[in-house]
């Protein structure tokens, strides 16, 4: 937890035997879910088809439109009348408080500004507190606290958690102020929460603009080379535009060389067969391998020789975050690469890392998913790969641009860590705020709307 500026605290706690809340204030209930809360999922219509998702109809909500604590309904599926009427159990009303179940357990949204008949598909509680027994809001943020998370841990302790059971969850004891003191916390910690995701907005508002510059750096870089006075030419494709005059259009399978990595194979088909970790798609990064967690698979003696990696390879996502690409460092001894990417090996006089830059323009101006149509599963096959365009630029030049580029690039990309530092320190931040808070770590029933965020939080 991120330490908190010095908050005023209860003058008497006592002890909890739930490991999970620890100790709260002396005047504090704990509750049970079962016992506070009407807790529903789908249950009398599981057997829903994708087909019967439609762009008319009743609104059915799912994980993916929860939308940092809201609903955004314009992205929900929406189902026949018939299938909504099955369930009444699940038709939403205005303050209901959504819980995912599965994939992402956890994720929470308040129903509010319901215009329309909605329903939930199987994935999610809905959540509603009996008469008299707490706010809603408040237990909003009960469930947005790390005691929260700890007592899901506690749970599935062992086990890897893939979904949240309502049996487990109806388990689930939370310290229960009284009324007056859950609209004091839920005021302060609206008041608070609203301050700091506004800080994180603009953090990441500034982070998309020195991408944006990256981008742009780039795109000048590869096709309109340093010189901001050499004569110039119509390169004849109209988004690449005017280049150098000496520069040529080529196409990738000219100057480089491209393999396609092999198909995972599980078991060894031969005596002479070996046991190697491989690359694949989520090893790719933006312009770094990620090793923390390589997979391995069987290889004959051919195919160590076909697929192996050399130090400066360019690997290419072929599938996943198709274009994708970083160069290969030598991060381990021996590495082979899985059919998700590509290796690149420019050919003589060709540079790896000058290439990688080209690529980043071509998927930042959307080139590449346009060739692999990303409207449908994305994959940029060997030969896309091959026929995408190239300028021919002398390899005293190609230095020079990279050389620009990697001083440049990591100047902003330095920016951009420090900033996501930032960003990742006030979600801790929030998240220590609002556990203190629903916890009774800090006694907050004097605070008044006035008050300026803490400087901790407003300075991060």
């Amino acid at each position: 937890m991120v330490e908190l500026v010095k908050f005023k605290t209860y003058k008497k706690y006592r002890q909890s035997k739930f490991i999970w809340i620890k100790e709260i204030p002396s005047h504090w209930n704990i509750k049970k879910v079962a016992h506070t809360t009407y807790v529903k999922g789908r249950i009398g219509w599981q057997n829903l088809r994708s087909e019967e998702f439609s762009d008319t109809g009743y609104l059915c909500i799912t994980g993916t439109d929860f939308d940092n604590g809201s609903i955004d309904y314009s992205k929900a599926y929406r189902v026949s009348k018939e299938r909504y009427e099955q369930d009444k159990n699940i038709q939403l009303k205005e303050n209901d408080l959504l819980i995912t179940k599965d994939g992402t357990i956890g994720k929470i949204a308040i129903v509010s500004n319901l215009k329309e008949n909605a329903t939930l598909n199987s994935g999610i509680f809905v959540t509603r507190p009996y008469k008299h027994t707490y706010l809603q809001i408040f237990f909003y943020y009960v469930l947005l606290s790390d005691m929260f998370y700890s007592f899901i841990q506690y749970q599935c302790a062992g086990t890897t958690i893939n979904h949240l059971y309502q049996n487990i969850f109806e388990k689930f004891r939370f310290p229960l102020p009284p009324i007056s003191e859950q609209y004091q916390i839920a005021s302060f910690l609206d008041y608070k929460v609203s301050k700091i995701d506004q800080l994180i907005q603009e953090k990441q508002e500034l982070i998309e603009l020195l991408k944006k510059k990256k981008t742009t750096l780039i795109t000048k870089c590869v096709t309109k080379g340093l010189n901001d006075n050499v004569e110039m030419k119509d390169s004849g494709v109209e988004w690449i535009g005017a280049i150098p005059f000496d520069w040529k259009l080529s196409k990738i399978k000219r100057d480089y060389e491209v393999c396609l990595g092999k198909m995972v194979q599980p078991e060894p088909l031969t005596s002479t067969d070996t046991c190697e970790y491989y690359l694949r798609a989520a090893n790719v990064q933006d312009n770094y391998i990620d090793i923390s967690d390589l997979k391995k698979m069987w290889f004959s003696k051919s195919e160590r020789e076909k697929f192996q990696l050399k130090k400066d390879d360019l690997i290419v996502c072929e599938g996943g975050e198709v274009g994708r690409a970083a160069i290969w460092k030598g991060e381990i001894e021996r590495c082979f690469i899985q059919n998700a990417v590509h290796r690149v090996r420019g050919k003589k006089g060709k540079l790896n890392k000058f290439l990688y830059y080209w690529l980043y323009f071509l998927k930042n101006i959307g080139y590449i998913d346009l060739i692999c149509n990303k409207a449908t599963i994305s994959h940029l096959t060997e030969e896309k790969l091959k026929k995408m365009p190239l300028l021919i630029i002398d390899i005293e030049e190609q230095q020079k641009i990279v050389d620009h580029l990697d001083y440049k690039t990591s100047k902003i990309d330095q920016s951009i860590q420090e900033i996501q530092d930032s960003i990742d320190y006030l979600k801790r931040y929030r998240t220590s705020l609002i556990t203190a808070a629903v916890t009774g770590k800090i006694d907050v029933r004097d605070w008044e709307q006035g008050e300026i965020l803490n400087k901790e939080a407003a300075h991060a």
